[in-house]
């Protein structure tokens, strides 16, 4: 009643003004819906994406990562295959290496958690025969590859603990890793296992404590294989900065020749190598030569541990 009135008193711009609301009205009811669909859409969208994402990064095998240590063990496929495209000495990959792949040495003043911290030396006089070698000097640089928890069979503890050694801890099973953070080790850690191509590479690797090994392409579904991501060793010293090292210890179950095969010995200096030769394909021979081709004698006489471990030890010539 009070409408009619009003649209009567008002004539036609009254009636122009009822459609003008009317229409208003329609359009902010469409504005709402529209709103409303949008953002359903995008939640789902969003939740597809997380799926998505998490299905990637599903697509290697990690069901034997522990969640403490699964942040550097969850690969995306996509990355993961650019990633893998590049060489060695690459920027990109060099800064993706620094960024995702090491972690960064604890304090000095911490305390290390030793499950047996008497030991002196708990490579049985291999650390102790590399100091002798060495002129017994403090403050030097390691490379220990495959160092298991970071104490047991270790070939740098003793060099670190005593004589104020760093360098980088690299153990590609993820158990072990676990165990190698919570030593409190003074150096830096690579959850990663070494190429032995100049380009990364994916791998399927077996956890078996320290005779863990690679066992071939990635996808393997078998109990004890995890999917881990191999680097070359020339990318890792990039990513640190480091041209010198005082002593390589390379203990990774046979790709020992292969991995040495990687490094650029006219880029990178290093003064001692311990090489575990027992399970090289090509024979302890193939070893020495190619040491001896790029400027190493051979220390005779391997070191036996009580582990059934054959090191050979190569010294820099001068």
């Amino acid at each position: 009643m009070i409408m009619t009135n009003i649209a009567d008193d008002c004539g036609p711009a009254g009636t122009s003004s009822r459609k003008l609301v009317f229409s208003g009205l329609i359009f902010g009811v469409f504005c709402i819906f529209h709103a409303l669909v949008l953002r359903e859409s995008v939640s789902r969208f969003e939740s597809d994406a997380r799926d998505l994402v998490y299905e990637q990064a599903m697509a290697y095998i990690t069901a034997n990562v522990p969640s403490e240590v699964a942040k550097w063990y969850t690969y995306f496929p996509k990355e993961t295959a650019h990633i893998n495209e590049l060489d060695q000495d690459e920027d990109e990959l060099i800064q993706h290496v620094r960024e995702r792949l090491l972690v960064p040495p604890n304090n000095n003043n911490l305390v290390y958690y030793l499950d047996r911290p008497n030991v002196t030396d708990p490579s049985e006089g291999l650390a102790q025969t590399v100091s002798g070698l060495l002129g017994n000097m403090t403050k030097g640089f390691f490379i220990e590859a495959g160092a298991l928890d970071g104490e047991v069979m270790s070939s740098t503890l003793l060099l670190e603990r005593y004589n104020e050694w760093t360098g980088i801890l690299i153990e590609p099973d993820p158990l072990n890793f676990l165990d190698l953070l919570g030593k409190n080790r003074r150096s830096w850690l690579a959850p990663v296992c070494l190429s032995f191509l100049q380009k990364p590479i994916m791998v399927s690797f077996e956890q078996k404590l320290s005779l863990g090994r690679i066992q071939g392409a990635p996808g393997a579904r078998r109990p004890g294989l995890v999917d881990v991501q191999c680097v070359p060793l020339f990318s890792i010293l990039a990513a640190l900065n480091r041209t010198n090292v005082d002593f390589l210890s390379l203990d990774v179950e046979g790709s020992e020749l292969d991995v040495l095969r990687t490094i650029p010995f006219g880029q990178i200096d290093i003064t001692v190598v311990s090489v575990e030769f027992n399970k090289i394909v090509e024979g302890r021979q193939a070893l020495k030569d190619f040491m001896k081709r790029k400027g190493y004698k051979t220390l005779e006489g391997s070191e036996k541990t009580s582990w059934g471990k054959q090191n050979y030890i190569f010294v820099k010539e001068k």
